[in-house]
């Protein structure tokens, strides 16, 4: 009887492991609110220095950790220049040229990293200034001619919003 106890309990110890295991890697994005949108490292280009994880997407903000090159990351969110990660229970952000080897977690309905989708497409009636921001004296950045082609993510307010250069 007391082999028996003994088989069992040792096919169940390793099962419970595992299971806690699995548990420690998923629940943090469930815990922070967050979907884990991919999978990737911090960078090993860059290997005598550390990567800084900020605030807010913006370099000012206060720091909150600093990772070692090839550092697994669960990344949150994707902006133009940065990618939100996992930081224990809230989200950090890292420079997106920081990061390497993203992978999507779920390939089905998770776009590849890097891409956009454009919500309305569009061609030119008239030469058009691509602008900075939302403002008629922002710098123009680039001018559509007649007859281009753009895809625009969403519009606001009455301004079209666009991918130009990353930003």
């Amino acid at each position: 009887m007391k082999n028996c106890a003994r088989k069992t309990r040792n096919k169940i110890l390793p099962a419970l492991l595992a299971a806690m295991m699995i548990s420690v890697l998923i629940l943090p994005a469930y815990a922070a609110g967050n979907k884990v949108l991919y999978t990737a490292r911090i960078s090993t280009y860059f290997p005598s220095s550390t990567t800084l994880v900020y605030a807010k997407p913006d370099k000012d903000s206060a720091v909150l950790a600093s990772y070692k090159p090839g550092l697994p990351i669960q990344i949150v969110d994707v902006q133009p220049n940065y990618v939100g990660i996992l930081l224990g229970n809230k989200v950090g952000w890292v420079l997106r040229h920081r990061i390497m080897d993203p992978v999507a977690v779920d390939f089905e309905n998770t776009p590849r990293f890097g891409t956009a989708f454009n919500q309305y497409f569009a061609t030119v009636g008239k030469d058009v200034p691509v602008r900075a921001s939302p403002d008629e004296d922002s710098e123009t950045l680039i001018t559509l001619t007649r007859g281009a082609m753009i895809g625009f993510l969403d519009v606001t307010d009455g301004w079209a919003r666009t991918i130009f250069k990353r930003q």
